[in-house]
């Protein structure tokens, strides 16, 4: 399920091995769901086995087990389904290896994000489940964010507020006035603020963390080659002076040298560029063999960004005009 279309490829299976089944079996089913490749079927006692044949006969790469009613119970997905007398509840159902994780309060997120997470385990606990299970499920909710360091006072707050006078509550529809939204990474005493002053422009703050946990990891993916990356910013020093020359590209970087050293070496490249200018005005040469890439980014209009920055960053031969519509205001950041 690593692909982001294997859910749908998986429902297509299921949905043809489904058609499958019904044409093959001789006797109603008068409840079937699934969901990817969970399913849930209410079938007679005595066809179990049988049915379980037919599934498994449909090819012999594709092969299903099976778990029956158990107790009067029978768990699916993130329910437990109970028969109880002619009726059928629920309760809300994880299985006994969950480690009950969830962001730690103590981590470098949002403070929405944190309620957002109580809310929704909240939710889940009372939605998924009859009334009966409310109190027993409600325990189990302050239990795994005690787990995860959420202060006691701040989980019962939560709690008390979907539980008080809960059949008087409505969804609010949301805030038509926000314009539009915008994704900034997290800071800790400094995305509210932010948030704040954009509020009252109509926009609302998408907040985003820079410390995953993808850092703690190795890669064991190949290693792209240097020269075949591209979508990146690179810098090629003079070898005859401390100055160097920015450039972006969304070619491959081994590409991009090529067309270098080729208008380097042509006259009538001249002005083709200020490295040509460079060199054929000073005599000087670049050192194509040490190119060093800066920045990758493969949205265009964000490497020309990058590429301006860069190039105020660095001592460089560019022309005043690549660095022309980086607006004034950020010159004292970058000069530090």
């Amino acid at each position: 399920m690593g692909a982001p279309a294997s859910p749908s490829f998986a429902n297509l299976i299921m949905e043809e091995i489904f058609c499958y089944v019904v044409e093959t079996l001789k006797f109603y089913i008068p409840l079937i769901k699934f969901f990817v490749d969970d399913t849930l079927l209410l079938v007679p006692y005595d066809k179990i086995q049988y049915i379980l044949d037919v599934f498994n006969s449909y090819h012999q790469k594709i092969q299903f087990t099976i778990e029956v009613e158990k107790d009067n119970s029978l768990p699916f997905l993130d329910l437990l389904i109970i028969r109880e007398n002619s009726s059928i509840i629920t309760d809300w159902y994880t299985k006994a290896i969950s480690t009950n994780r969830c962001i730690n309060f103590y981590s470098s997120h949002s403070m929405q994000q944190k309620t957002n997470i109580m809310e929704n385990l909240i939710k889940r606990a009372l939605k998924l489940s009859n009334k009966k299970f409310h109190r027993k499920n409600l325990d189990k909710v302050e239990n795994i964010l005690k787990q995860n360091n959420y202060p006691t006072y701040l989980v019962k707050r939560i709690i008390n507020k979907h539980t008080s006078n809960r059949s008087h509550i409505v969804n609010v529809p949301s805030n038509s006035s926000i314009s539009s939204y915008f994704r900034f990474p997290y800071l800790p005493g400094l995305s509210h603020r932010i948030n704040k002053i954009f509020k009252e422009l109509n926009v609302k703050c998408a907040f985003y963390n820079l410390f995953t946990t993808k850092r703690f990891f190795t890669n064991l993916k190949f290693k792209t080659p240097y020269n075949l990356e591209s979508g990146v910013v690179y810098k090629i020093p003079c070898a005859n002076c401390n100055k160097c020359y920015i450039g972006q590209t969304k070619q491959y970087l081994r590409d991009r040298m090529k067309q270098h050293k080729y208008d380097s070496e042509n006259i009538a490249n001249f002005n083709k560029t200020a490295l040509t200018l460079h060199q054929m005005t000073t005599g000087h040469k670049f050192n194509f063999e040490d190119v060093k890439i800066l920045d990758r980014e493969e949205v265009g209009y964000r490497r020309n960004i990058s590429e301006m920055i860069h190039i105020k960053r660095n001592y460089t031969v560019n022309h005043r005009e690549d660095v022309q519509h980086l607006s004034m205001i950020y010159n004292n950041i970058l000069r530090k």
